[in-house]
């Protein structure tokens, strides 16, 4: 009897260390949100309380408590944190102790100002992207722009708009490229505002991609060459309440509330749909919905747009989501999911499959329900 109990506790004891990782907790990764990919496949996923680090096994490393809302990662692997007024690097010691250099900005030091990386200023970073070159472009909320240059529209060039927007609402785009800090002007010199900005990608010749929530409920372009605005897909604030969700050709095609954005190897661009749980892909011509079922409420429930949160793996066509936010895809063509109110990270495979990656626990879940 005493030997079968002790095996019961020794195997409870190695089926409790299968699943935990480095801050203590049994494989949930809590609330993840912006997330990027090495060259060796590694995720860099920032959650509720700091950073972890996630193998293609699977395998949870907590980097730091510390709390980084932005990730990214240039092509020779060095990887880039943001708060909202500073950007550093993350290098490891030898030992393998996190260390976070400082790259552009300082911490508790707050402005605007353009210049050399290290005496340039930041306010509210919301979006930190890598270009092809390794340049990095910062979206910035411009709510502090705008009241420390006065209301002098002379001073910015604000995106073209069928009704006006409150401050709170634009954003600006800057860029670090050999060492300098520079904002998006046009040619009068005039900062170049951007509307309601849910994710940001840049494609190759440094045009400005960025999806709006909320209600412009598109994706949107900034043409660099000429500072041209234009719309890719959706039907910009044509609904600010009571969205549909209308996959198909790209010219009729309605988003619900298009979010975080990247590239597939295609050159399509993809999102997440936040309040619809959806993953959807544009590009050829069409909006393409790449996996999430979740019922759609009706306005009456819910005139901002809701669907039914849950969690569900296996075909693409049938699974469901929980407020996704950030992407990710592998060299072998996976796409990583940030689940976020399911607490883990989901794994979209090449063939339509898709699969929790991380640790799925149901009572940790934020899953209301219907």
């Amino acid at each position: 009897m005493q030997t079968q109990i002790l095996m019961k506790i020794i195997l409870f004891i190695l089926l409790f260390l299968v699943h935990i990782h480095a801050d203590g907790q049994t494989g949930i990764v809590h609330k993840p949100g912006k997330m990027a990919i090495d060259s060796k496949d590694n995720l860099y996923v920032s959650i509720r309380f700091g950073i972890v680090k996630i193998s293609p096994k699977g395998e949870i490393e907590k980097i730091t408590d510390r709390r980084f809302d932005h990730i990214a990662i240039d092509r020779k692997d060095n990887i880039y944190l943001a708060e909202s007024e500073a950007i550093y690097q993350l290098k490891f010691k030898s030992n393998g102790e996190a260390i976070f250099e400082p790259y552009a900005g300082l911490k508790n030091t707050y402005g605007h100002d353009d210049g050399k990386r290290e005496s340039a200023r930041f306010n509210a970073i919301e979006e930190l992207h890598v270009g092809l070159d390794g340049e990095l472009y910062v979206l910035e909320k411009a709510i502090y722009l705008i009241k420390s240059v006065g209301d002098n529209s002379g001073k910015w060039h604000m995106q073209p708009l069928p009704k006006t927007s409150k401050p709170k609402n634009w954003y600006y785009l800057r860029k670090i490229s050999d060492g300098k800090v520079s904002s998006a002007k046009n040619a009068e010199g005039q900062y170049l505002l951007l509307n309601n900005v849910s994710g940001m990608a840049v494609d190759k010749n440094g045009n400005i991609f960025f999806s709006g929530g909320g209600y412009s409920r598109a994706i949107q372009k900034l043409e660099v060459s000429d500072n041209t605005f234009s719309t890719v897909a959706g039907k910009p604030y044509k609904r600010e309440s009571c969205p549909v969700y209308t996959p198909g050709d790209m010219a009729n095609a309605e988003l619900f509330d298009p979010g975080l954005m990247i590239w597939d190897k295609a050159g399509n661009l993809v999102y997440t749909d936040n309040r619809s749980h959806r993953i959807t892909r544009v590009g050829g011509g069409k909006v393409v919905t790449l996996s999430g079922n979740n019922i759609i409420d009706s306005c009456s429930q819910n005139i901002g747009g809701r669907a039914q949160e849950n969690h569900k793996d296996g075909p693409a066509a049938k699974a469901l989501f929980n407020f996704p936010k950030g992407l990710a895809y592998d060299s072998k063509g996976n796409l990583y999911i940030a689940d976020t109110n399911n607490n883990c990270i989901r794994k979209l495979s090449p063939d339509g499959i898709v699969s929790s990656f991380t640790v799925f626990n149901r009572e940790n879940a934020l899953i209301n329900k219907y």
